[in-house]
Parts: structure tokens; sequence; C-alpha cells
């Protein structure tokens, strides 16, 4: 687990590390009352509670907070890091297998080649992007208003913790680092993300953005096919391969426009029309409890859904 998680865990409840503690405590697992199985909140094969448990938690105060303390010595790594001080910043992360080299998962992972636009404008507007992940990723772009902070010698799990509990935005993909950023209240965008099941997070009023499917002729399924499909309910992405199927990525113009999209929330200049609120309802509505994801508080991106609007 991340020490700078667990640092902040402590600040608000009592943490057992150590085997010795672990051992003590062991026996008050029999006890299903003194119990929370995790297991069953998590990872079940169907609708999660954890969905509905998060979306209830829409406008409620962040479970962490950061420091003065925390923001001092965030800011003197940001400037060791060349990061100028009148940026703000933008936590961006987009999957790799390096960290977690599951056969079958390659499905999630995203090419940070695909963020260029969004970065550019992030950019434009004032922001300053850091590449968040870890030293097995590919070495970023040099992009101006993009620092490659997960191949750099300030890279530790506080500031990790920073980074995500600091930013404006999270940029990403489906990731652990998502529920950091969310656990500080950061808005998240997240991009790439399958399976159908898992296309709208367990993140408060998340932005999200699913990988299209294609079939072996190159046809890409509707919605409603991708949703009643048996890879809409793997979770472990293990069943495209098998079935013939190829995910398409999100691609940099609509990973552009829902950065745009969460900065526009943040700004409070962000409208819909009542076609883009149709659209939205449409969507959620192939959501089914055999879903993964149903009763989540996350949306999927306006303009992506006006972009595919052919396949609702």
């Amino acid at each position: 687990p991340n020490g700078g998680v667990i640092s902040h865990a402590q600040r608000h409840s009592i943490v057992a590390e150590g085997r010795c503690t672990r051992f003590l405590l062991r026996p008050y697992l029999y006890y299903e009352f003194l119990r929370l199985d995790l297991r069953k909140l998590i990872l079940p094969q169907s609708a999660s509670p954890y969905f509905s448990f998060t979306a209830a938690q829409v406008g409620s105060r962040p479970a962490f907070h950061l420091t003065e303390e925390d923001h001092a010595r965030g800011r003197a790594v940001l400037r060791e890091m060349g990061v100028p001080e009148d940026r703000w910043i933008v936590a961006l992360h987009f999957r790799e297998s390096g960290y977690h080299p599951t056969v079958g998962q390659e499905a999630r992972n995203a090419d940070i080649q695909t963020a260029s636009l969004a970065v550019r404008e992030i950019y434009k507007r004032g922001g300053w992007c850091i590449r968040m992940g870890d030293a097995t990723m590919n070495q970023a772009p040099e992009w101006e208003g993009l620092t490659d902070y997960a191949r750099s010698p300030q890279k530790s799990d506080q500031m990790d913790v920073y980074l995500c509990g600091s930013a404006r935005m999270f940029l990403g993909s489906s990731s652990g680092l998502v529920f950091i950023a969310s656990l500080f209240g950061v808005p998240v965008a997240c991009t790439n993300v399958v399976p159908f099941g898992t296309s709208l997070m367990a993140v408060a009023g998340a932005v999200c953005l699913p990988k299209r499917v294609a079939d072996k002729s190159g046809r890409v399924l509707s919605f409603a096919e991708t949703a009643q499909h048996p890879s809409a309910f793997d979770n472990l992405c293990e069943s495209y391969e098998p079935a013939g199927l190829d995910v398409i990525d999100n691609t940099p113009e609509e990973i552009q426009d829902v950065a745009i999209e969460v900065l526009e929330r943040i700004d409070g200049t962000y409208s819909e029309s009542a076609e883009d609120i149709a659209r939205q309802n449409a969507y959620k509505q192939l959501v089914t409890p055999d879903h993964y994801c149903f009763g989540s508080g996350a949306r999927i991106g306006r303009d992506f859904l006006r972009r595919h609007k052919a396949y609702l």
C-alpha cells in the first residue's frame, strides 16, 4: 500500500501495522459484527454497493485534506522539478502494464501521446500537467506544460498523494490513483475506461470516457450491443481477444473535450442542452443491476456522447 495514503488515513483513524499487531487482532475477524468484508463491497460479480455508496457522497466533505505543512513540502518539490509557481497543476496518469503486468489487462492501457491536445489546452488556460505513474513507464513526451514526475528522482509515496490531492483536476485512465484524488475531492476526468460494466467510475461526479468496441469485421458496436455483450461483465478484461473484439482508445480530441468539460465545471461555465441530458440518460439506462457500475454517481462526457450519438 502507498505509505502516503496510510499517513493521511492515520490522521482520521487508527491504522494497525506490523505482523505482531495483525496477529493479535486476527481473532476479532471471526466475529462478523466486528468485520467489514471489503471483498463483498468492491469485488462482487454484479452491481457493487461501492458505486451507490460513492454516489451518495456527492457534495459531501472530502475524506482527506492537505495541511500547510503538506503544501510547503509539496511546493518545494515542485520547484525542484521546475514547475512554475504561477501555474496550477493537473495530475495526469495514463495506465501502462509495467506496474501491474497482468495478462489480459492490456485493454485498460492508454497511450500518453493521445493526451497531447489536452496538455496543450491545460497549458493555454494557465495549468501545468504532472505525469504520474512509476519508473517502469515509457518516457513522457517533451511537451511544454508537462513534467515527467513518474520517472524523476523526486518520486515518492508522499509526493504521489500530494500531487493527487493538490491538483485542480485529475486526468487519466482507470487506475488506483483516480481514487486517491477523489479522497481529496479533486474533480476527475477518467478516459479509456473498460469494460462497459465499469464505464461509470466509482467516483462521485467523475466525467468518464469509455472505450468503444469493434468486432472482427471492424464494425463498431452500438452502446446497447456493448452493454449486452459478455465482455461488459468481465471486470478483468480477459474476454475481448477470445471473442474477437478490439477496444478503441479515446482520441486526442475526445480527451481534450473531457478535460475542457471538467475545467468548465470547476469554473462554473459548463452548460448542456436538453439533447445532452437525454443522451446522458439514454446511456445510463443501458446500465443494469447486473453491471458492476450500476448506481454510479459518475457521468459520460458530454461531447463524447455528441460525437457518438449514432451509437446510442
